[in-house]
């Protein structure tokens, strides 16, 4: 069979087993690629996964296969051919500027807090199966991912949406949609709340009908398919919530953390006083429930007056952004995770090409999976 010329990142068409001189790749024979293209096409709606309009007429890896990506169909998405040609543009630059937090969606603290308000609804439901999500060490040399000393906080412009979490206990959902604005400031997409109807829909569907609260695991699973919130994720890692400096460089690399905690008492008058969620002494034992919110900067404690494990972290919560102390967090923390989404992949950001993205991708959707086992072996 001849070997059929296919489309190039630089625009040019090649012939499949052809190395670009431009790009340095070669491109691959792909026996069936007609048929593949032709069901990816289909199954996306010709919708151009880069830039949201219809009309796509090429199909892409979504993790390049220089990175590992697979050609197998959840890693490849409809796009257009010159979005996926200016994605490679996008790669190349990014890949120039390793510290690109330092201009890209980061800005320094101006203001401590927003919060004033009364406390919403708690949600967050406590994990089941030990180790379902592997740590971040799993998938590369964290030392090569590039850390600050100065104060940060991303989205600090950003408007937050309550997300209907003042009147159920989706505090996972609307998390997440917090979560979703930080990252498309990062890599430069538009994302737009989908809507308080859409949301209580979405949690509905999870929680199988009660307002019960959800597992942080079962949102990142079902964020990790097709949904109604707007993204997908390609990625989830733990980060340990007793090590300070890599939860700081993890929150530095990646924008933000979806994490858990126990909520006392105390945090209620605090977020009322606009200060910072602190640890008492002795702790507060009075505990109102499970909650989720996502961590976006932080702050040493030689940077604020000195108190015991004094160190910041700025989170996000009720429509408003607040402060928790790293000794309150350490306290009464579940987890904490980095979650990679689908946008990260295609922007290029160079924190992602230092991670082995095929392994995260793999392991992402093997989290819907054995949470089903499990559940079998409990009835």
């Amino acid at each position: 069979m001849a070997r059929l010329p296919r489309s190039c990142r630089c625009g040019n068409v090649h012939a499949s087993g052809e190395r670009c001189p431009s790009i340095g790749v070669t491109l691959p024979y792909l026996k069936g690629w007609g048929v593949t293209r032709s069901r990816i096409l289909q199954r996306d709606n010709y919708t151009c996964y880069l830039c949201g309009r219809y009309g796509a007429d090429s199909v892409d890896h979504i993790i390049a296969r220089t990175n590992g990506g697979s050609d197998n169909d959840d890693n490849l998405a409809a796009a257009h051919l010159t979005c996926n040609m200016m994605k490679g543009v996008k790669m190349v630059k990014a890949s120039e500027n390793l510290a690109w937090a330092e201009s890209v969606g980061i800005a320094p603290k101006t203001a401590n807090n927003s919060s004033g308000g009364v406390f919403g609804k708690f949600g967050a439901l406590a994990e089941t199966i030990p180790d379902l999500i592997r740590p971040l060490a799993t998938y590369g040399v964290l030392s090569d991912l590039p850390s600050t000393d100065k104060p940060f906080r991303y989205g600090e412009n950003l408007q937050y949406p309550m997300a209907c979490n003042d009147s159920i206990g989706d505090c996972t959902i609307a998390g997440i949609i917090h979560a979703a604005q930080i990252w498309a400031l990062i890599a430069g997409v538009d994302y737009t709340y989908p809507g308080d109807t859409v949301t209580s829909d979405f949690y509905y569907q999870l929680t199988g009908g009660p307002d019960s609260g959800l597992q942080l695991s079962t949102v990142i699973s079902a964020c990790s398919q097709p949904n109604p919130l707007g993204f997908e994720l390609i990625g989830a890692a733990t980060v340990d919530i007793n090590d300070y400096d890599l939860m700081r460089q993890a929150l530095y690399n990646f924008g933000c953390l979806y994490w858990a905690f126990e909520v006392p008492q105390s945090a209620e008058t605090d977020f009322a006083e606009s200060k910072p969620w602190a640890l008492l002494s002795p702790p507060d034992q009075n505990i109102l429930g499970g909650h989720c919110t996502v961590a976006n900067g932080t702050q040493r404690e030689t940077q604020i007056t000195p108190i015991p494990k004094g160190n910041l972290y700025d989170h996000v919560t009720w429509a408003a952004q607040t402060e928790m102390t790293q000794g309150f967090y350490e306290y009464y923390g579940e987890q904490a995770y980095v979650l990679i989404p689908k946008w990260f992949a295609t922007c290029g950001h160079d924190a992602l090409q230092k991670l082995d993205q095929a392994q995260m991708l793999e392991d992402i959707h093997q989290i819907g999976t054995a949470k089903v086992a499990y559940k079998a072996t409990v009835i």
